[in-house]
């Protein structure tokens, strides 16, 4: 598991020997995540996601984080838009965000904190 999410770029591997000097339980989850919204909506084979923004800033280039199950995976956004008009930047409302990959309903998104 921890190979799969080094090579994702969700970890990296001092992340991963950290979690395992740990004592207890091992856990190799991100961490300095904010959850974005969970994708109910979704067109296009997946690839493009309906989400209400509450106070988060997202960008045309930046790395997602998505979470199906236990799974991690990373997906770049390509293209945002409000009311049908493409933009580079939002924060807050309902945005469409097209990614570079295809994604599942319920999966949770997140985006790294700066």
């Amino acid at each position: 598991k921890a190979y799969f999410l080094i090579e994702n770029n969700i970890l990296n591997k001092e992340q991963v020997r950290d979690a395992l000097f740990r004592t207890g339980l091992i856990c190799l989850e991100p961490e300095g995540l904010t959850s974005i919204g969970i994708a109910n909506e979704l067109y296009m084979n997946g690839q493009v996601v309906i989400l209400n923004l509450n106070s988060v800033n997202i960008n045309v280039g930046d790395t997602l984080i998505i979470k199906k199950r236990e799974e991690y995976f990373d997906a770049v956004i390509e293209s945002l838009q409000i009311e049908g008009k493409d933009v580079q930047n939002c924060s807050d409302g309902e945005v469409g965000i097209k990614v570079n990959r295809s994604l599942k309903k319920n999966s949770e998104i997140f985006i790294r904190e700066a």
